[in-house]
């Protein structure tokens, strides 16, 4: 950068003004491409228009998909519902691009993830933002709402630091009854003693559950919730069908692959076992995935963390999300963005002083391969037909599995922040 200015002299601020203004310019031009086709975005405003017309909003027809989030989700999209067709989207993928932005702000000033030196630190997000590149654009392609998901947890995070306790629960109350993986959060905020965020989540999840009943009367509203639930249980057809479908990315797909005749395309199992004891023994792995958060806290219940070290907590929570929740497409994965910051972190900032190191070595070596299995697959690079294969096998849920040992590696350097 410093010898783009040099060269250019005092045409590198007009230089760097058209450059913003071509991206920008890009930009808007790509989210008006993903906003008129709609994507997920779609199935909100469906179920959006129905609630407005005082219909089921998980009952038949469906234009796109069957929605399978809250009637609160659906009652807060009305607005955009009733918009022109496509600009609700156009909107939606303007504020999810603000967040994206203001998600990396508090990465980097509140919960410090900067490299050493001005030229550490851009290689650190260079990092960073090339392997939650495909994420990102997925989310921003299909209109999603992950990024949404992600900034409300690492905010709530930082008002814990800032004495906003009652604001942390209740944005994670929302973010839980919108679609309920944030609520993983909760049992954190109680082991950090965190009350009032606790209970204050959990009176907001209430409190939201019951507010579309206003506009909706009590038949429509107990109709709905029955068909939300039916969607919802562990046993629903639409999570059994992940088994044989290639596109869902989480660690019960991957198991079923590995462990059952699932009848789909380049189905090579290990084992043949019957679904029940595929399902018996990813249910015993998800447990025992859980039971793991205690060894990433680090300390004993209720002490107090830096925020580094709070980082590093979040982030096996959060990616620990699209890999137990049934029904994970590959844009959930961008709940990996905290965990790729901890890793990152540890590869610049130790480049100098452990390099030769085994623990490093290791670090680098899983954090390669995560890469190349999570981002390098994408079809832009292999093509759709292999992109396919790796769909089927399920390398992104892999590669994010191998972030876990590449966590676990670096506990001491996070506990040493304190």
């Amino acid at each position: 950068m410093q010898k783009i200015k040099k060269i250019l002299g005092e045409q590198y601020l007009p230089f760097k003004v058209l450059t913003v203004l071509a991206l920008s310019i890009v930009l808007i031009l790509y989210f008006i491409s993903c906003s008129r086709k709609g994507g997920d975005f779609v199935t909100f405003l469906e179920a959006a228009t129905k609630m407005w017309e005082g219909k089921n909003i998980y009952a038949p027809p469906y234009v796109n998909l069957r929605y399978s989030y809250s009637p609160f989700w659906a009652m807060i999209l009305v607005p955009f519902a009733l918009l022109p067709a496509g600009v609700g989207a156009f909107i939606w993928l303007i504020i999810s691009l603000i967040l994206l932005v203001r998600t990396i702000w508090l990465l980097k000033n509140h919960f410090g993830v900067r490299g050493g030196s001005v030229k550490a630190d851009r290689i650190l997000w260079f990092i960073i933002l090339l392997y939650v590149s495909r994420y990102a654009e997925l989310n921003f392609h299909h209109v999603q709402m992950t990024i949404f998901l992600v900034w409300l947890i690492l905010e709530a995070s930082v008002q814990l630091f800032s004495e906003g306790e009652l604001v942390a629960g209740v944005l994670v109350g929302i973010g839980s009854i919108i679609k309920i993986m944030p609520v993983v959060i909760i049992p954190y905020f109680f082991y950090r003693r965190k009350f009032l965020a606790a209970f204050s989540a959990i009176f907001t999840m209430i409190l939201c559950f019951f507010i579309p009943i206003v506009f909706t009367g009590r038949q429509l509203f107990e109709e709905m919730n029955r068909s939300w639930y039916s969607i919802l249980r562990p046993d629903s057809p639409e999570f059994q069908s992940d088994a044989t479908w290639h596109l869902p990315q989480n660690l019960s797909t991957l198991m079923y692959r590995l462990l059952v005749h699932t009848g789909a395309p380049h189905s090579y199992p290990v084992l043949d076992l019957s679904y029940s004891a595929a399902t018996n023994i990813i249910w015993i792995t998800i447990g025992c995935l859980i039971v793991l958060t205690l060894y990433f806290l680090g300390t004993w219940p209720f002490a107090r963390v830096s925020r580094l070290h709070q980082l590093y907590e979040i982030s096996y929570i959060m990616l620990l999300i699209p890999l137990i929740f049934p029904h994970q497409m590959k844009y959930a994965f961008y709940f990996v963005l905290p965990a790729i910051c901890c890793v990152a972190m540890v590869l610049v900032d130790n480049f100098d002083t452990a390099k030769l190191g085994i623990n490093y070595k290791l670090t680098a070596t899983l954090f390669l391969l995560s890469f190349l299995l999570c981002t390098a697959t994408t079809d832009l690079i292999l093509g759709m037909d292999l992109s396919t294969i790796t769909q089927h096998y399920k390398t992104i849920t892999i590669g994010t599995l191998l972030l876990i040992p590449a966590l676990a590696l670096n506990r001491a350097w996070f506990l040493a922040q304190e």
